[in-house]
């Protein structure tokens, strides 16, 4: 009676086990075929054509903000990646006519991809969002790398210099009253476009 009871509990927990399996491929549906890993950017540096000032109008107290982001494809076999890059500037909402943040496609967004291959690592710093908007400095925004895997490392780095605002600036140099850094690693998301 004993071996009966055991054997019955065995096959109810198999039972449970199948139907719970079941239930979640059936709503997970198939495998996400790509992901995203999305950003946020800050470009404000300072040099002798930027006051320090400028960071207000970003909604910042006066220094001087960059943004490095680093992907990593830790992949060892031969499979190079296409990491597809969509860059959004950030806009104030006190600036709209008509009230709705709406997607503005032709001047606060640009695409890039770059093909990443096996152990290789890039970044994404200000330089080049600064380059790819064709703006001077003073910029913030977000970056969504897409791509077919979930196992890239992505990390941004935050760096900020408090810069004196109530000294003046020679070339090159304002007075700082304290620099941070700050390390986000940023995961991956299923991409549904």
């Amino acid at each position: 009676m004993k071996k009966i009871k055991a054997f019955l509990s065995v096959v109810a927990i198999a039972v449970a086990l199948s139907s719970a399996l079941a239930v979640t491929m059936t709503r997970g549906g198939p495998a996400p075929s790509m992901f995203s890993y999305t950003a946020k950017w800050i470009c404000l540096p300072i040099d002798q054509f930027t006051p320090p000032l400028g960071a207000t109008g970003l909604g910042l107290v006066p220094g001087e903000y960059l943004t490095d982001i680093n992907v990593h494809n830790p992949s060892f076999s031969t499979t190079t990646l296409n990491v597809t890059k969509d860059f959004i500037i950030s806009i104030p909402e006190f600036d709209l006519e008509t009230g709705v943040v709406a997607r503005q496609i032709n001047t606060s967004r640009v695409f890039a991809s770059t093909l990443l291959g096996p152990d290789a690592a890039m970044r994404i710093d200000c330089t080049e969002i600064l380059h790819l908007f064709h703006a001077g400095p003073g910029l913030k925004g977000f970056v969504r790398l897409t791509t077919t895997t979930d196992k890239l490392y992505v990390v941004a780095e935050y760096a900020a210099r408090a810069l004196n605002s109530t000294a003046s600036c020679g070339i090159n140099l304002c007075p700082t009253t304290g620099i941070s850094l700050d390390v986000e690693k940023i995961p991956a998301v299923p991409f549904v476009p």
